[in-house]
């Protein structure tokens, strides 16, 4: 799993893409691993497991707040690692991405205008009840992050938590 996170990363940041074969290894690895520990009905644990993570993140996906390699990578993670693991990755990363994203406004030296961006689209949503797209780029500024590299971090700290149990 740490390769294949790793590959992503790099993946991700060369190209701010995730090919969808790495994708594809890690859940037939995550499905192997389930069958192998638990039978046919280690299916049921993985396919909740992978589903789970596109399920409660699909809204974030569809205001362009989160890419479908990064859900993706969650699924592999819940797939490989189950459940209990995943929803502590799922936490530090969303940890970890503010964090980039904080130094990213503050390097760029916008944070008050993204602030004031943020809360003019949460008030259009809330008035209107549309979703729409979330402006990520109106100042000419790359705000962007690579959260493959948030999701890598959780999974690393993650590792740790569970050597140090």
């Amino acid at each position: 799993m740490l390769l294949l996170l790793a590959a992503a990363v790099i993946f991700d940041l060369k190209s701010r893409k995730v090919p969808n074969f790495l994708i594809a290894a890690g859940l037939i690895l995550g499905m192997a691993g389930q069958l192998y520990t638990s039978g046919i009905q280690g299916l049921g644990v993985f396919a909740g497991n992978v589903l789970f993570p596109i399920l409660i993140l699909y809204l974030l996906f569809l205001i362009r707040a989160l890419g479908a390699a990064d859900i993706k990578l969650f699924s592999v993670i819940g797939g490989c690692a189950g459940f209990p693991f995943l929803i502590q990755c799922i936490m530090i990363s969303f940890i970890t991405g503010a964090v980039f994203s904080l130094l990213q406004m503050l390097r760029n030296r916008n944070l008050c205008y993204r602030l004031i961006t943020f809360y003019q689209y949460g008030k259009e949503v809330l008035l209107t009840g549309k979703l729409k797209p979330y402006p990520s780029d109106n100042d000419g500024k790359n705000n962007l992050i690579h959260f493959s590299l948030s999701i890598f971090i959780s999974y690393v700290i993650g590792l740790g938590v569970r050597i140090w149990e």
